[in-house]
């Protein structure tokens, strides 16, 4: 295979590229505080007391 030059539709993919792996990192990390969420849920209970900073100012 032999290198062709860049060419501005070879850039844009290549742009478009790195957008979506800055994408799909961004939403495995979402997917992953969703799912730490849901766990903390599921053991604590969906009480808004047990999951609110604003509890502790309170007291």
């Amino acid at each position: 295979m032999t290198n062709m030059p860049d060419s501005p539709q070879l850039e844009g993919l290549k742009n478009e590229v790195d957008v979506l792996k800055q994408e799909v990192y961004r939403l495995r990390m979402e997917k992953d505080i969703l799912e730490k969420s849901a766990e903390l849920v599921k053991k604590n209970g969906a009480s808004i007391q047990n999951i609110s900073p604003t509890r502790k100012k309170q007291e």
